[in-house]
């Protein structure tokens, strides 16, 4: 399950800390993995650079509605259109009807200098320029450089944006105007709920309405924040106002039924806005939301999987090793009590900026296990609610027993997560190998990756899977591997692995000092 999430800043945290915690056991009791995707993450002055924000938005999006098997999409809806974006791109018929309609020839210039036509591109194109190419300090180190630039960018977008408006008049065609002036949040919907093919299956609108923002306008400086204002006037921009309406009054009550559309009257505080912690009304309003949505979305979950199960996977050998390293990480996290100084060095270990492998070291018995469970059933909070973990229990499975099937199971996985073929994954070792690092190599800023590998001293000695061949000693960016092996074992596999680990031993047990050092830089 693979939620794309689209909110503000207080309803987000809401559901991060009290909703979605239990939607992901819900999942995972039931043998489904749930990830909450939010765009905002891990954003990069690059991405903003290229005007590129809009365009990751739509195709994160896609990936959720593609890979989840439920519900794909959860946004709310304020008293605010929001940011419009500019455009990226402008075909050369529209621009030059455009440009006609621009009769002040500094806005003519200064458009054209922003918008550069690329000749190679068929049709013929205008490119919105990178701003760093205009205002050179946009991604400098320097904050102060970085601020002025941005402050100079905003006054230059703002500019762009009246002149772009001004000039649609000038568009023969005029269905093909109001594409330039929708919002990111009716891209967002629009893509969503407009064009699913079963949005009450997929998507949950919460619908915010302030019932008395308006008598604030002028008076509160909060308002912009939650109403759309122009920004020199302060006036209402009633265009953005309408649009807004469009969408919620007709669009998507004409998709979505009533019951996936959560509503809430909240009132107004002076120059606060919506604070949960400085309005007893707000604080209602927000935990009925995490009720609403945890009751909504769980239902939507509970559909998917009834209808997933119906589906004949007795003969997926894929589903059945996943399923079973599931189950069995679920019975022995249960077996899991104290040692939190350990769950917390791993957590450390997750969050860092290392490249290397974690490994856990411990005599027989000790409590490996229990604690490799811990940390799979805790890395999905670790990683923001995002990425992807995948779980193996060495020598518990005729599929784990050794390092070919294993590895090829393993291939599998992260072929089916990354909307892959499974069928095509290679079967000898050495193919194996090569293909593991594809796999790894696939993990991003929004989908990052933890591989865990419980008792790698019960695999066989085939292919010398003992000699840790198969695993590369750099790993790829976004990447974390975590691996246990007994300490008391005369395997090949305890020498090959001493590098950074936790000695765990449940009797005594301590953290290697070298883990807690300079080693772990924070991400």
């Amino acid at each position: 399950i693979r939620i794309f999430i689209v909110d503000f800043n207080q309803e987000r945290q809401m559901l991060l800390e009290r909703v979605f915690p239990k939607i992901r056991l819900h999942c995972f009791e039931h043998g489904y993995d749930f990830q909450a995707i939010d765009v905002t993450w891990g954003i990069k002055s690059l991405i903003l650079d290229e005007h590129n924000i809009t365009r990751l938005t739509l195709d994160l999006l896609r990936y959720c509605q593609e890979q989840s098997v439920g519900p794909n999409f959860i946004t709310l809806v304020g008293d605010r259109y929001g940011y419009r974006p500019l455009p990226t791109k402008i075909f050369d018929k529209e621009f030059k009807q455009m440009l006609a309609a621009i009769e002040n020839q500094e806005h003519r210039k200064f458009f054209t200098e922003w918008f550069v036509l690329d000749e190679n591109s068929v049709p013929a194109t205008h490119v919105l320029q990178p701003i760093s190419s205009v205002y050179r300090d946009f991604n400098s180190t320097s904050s102060n450089a970085r601020k002025a630039a941005e402050g100079n960018w905003q006054k230059a977008f703002n500019r762009l944006q009246d002149i772009l408006y001004s000039s649609l008049k000038g568009i023969s065609d005029e269905k093909a105007r109001p594409k330039y002036l929708l919002s990111e949040t009716h891209m967002i919907a629009q893509e969503a709920i407009l064009r699913s093919d079963n949005p009450n299956f997929n998507c949950i609108l919460m619908r915010r309405n302030i019932t008395d923002i308006k008598k604030f306008v002028g008076n509160d400086s909060k308002i912009s924040d939650y109403l759309d204002v122009n920004p020199e006037s302060g006036v209402i921009d009633s265009h953005a106002q309408d649009l807004l309406s469009t969408l919620i009054d007709n669009y998507i009550p004409s998709r979505l039924h009533h019951t996936n559309i959560l509503s809430y009257d909240v009132k107004w505080k002076a120059n606060v806005g919506i604070d949960k912690n400085k309005s007893t009304d707000h604080s209602k309003y927000m935990n009925g939301l995490c009720t609403d949505v945890t009751e909504k979305l769980t239902s939507l979950v509970d559909q998917a999987i009834q209808t997933h199960s119906s589906l004949n996977f007795n003969d997926d050998d894929l589903y059945e090793e996943v399923n079973h390293h599931t189950a069995l990480c679920l019975t022995k996290f249960n077996e899991f009590h104290g040692c939190e100084d350990l769950l917390q060095a791993i957590e450390r270990y997750v969050r860092s900026n290392s490249k290397q492998p974690l490994v856990l070291l411990g005599p027989s018995g000790c409590g490996k296990t229990s604690l490799i469970s811990a940390a799979t059933r805790e890395c999905k909070k670790w990683l923001g609610s995002s990425g992807c973990v995948v779980v193996r229990y060495c020598g518990t499975s005729p599929e784990s027993g050794n390092i070919r099937l294993l590895l090829r199971s393993v291939c599998q996985q992260f072929r089916k997560i990354y909307n892959g073929d499974p069928a095509t994954t290679p079967e000898t070792y050495k193919e194996l190998r090569d293909d593991l690092m594809k796999r790894l190599k696939m993990a991003t800023t929004f989908f990052p990756q933890v591989l865990i590998i419980d008792g790698l001293d019960q695999l066989s000695d085939d292919d010398n899977a003992h000699e840790i061949q198969w695993l590369p000693k750099t790993l790829p960016e976004y990447v974390k591997v975590i691996l246990s092996v007994r300490s008391d074992s005369s395997s090949p596999a305890l020498r090959s692995l001493r590098v950074n680990f936790i000695h765990c031993d449940l009797c005594n047990y301590s953290c290697s000092k070298f883990f807690y050092s300079k080693n772990f830089p924070q991400s």
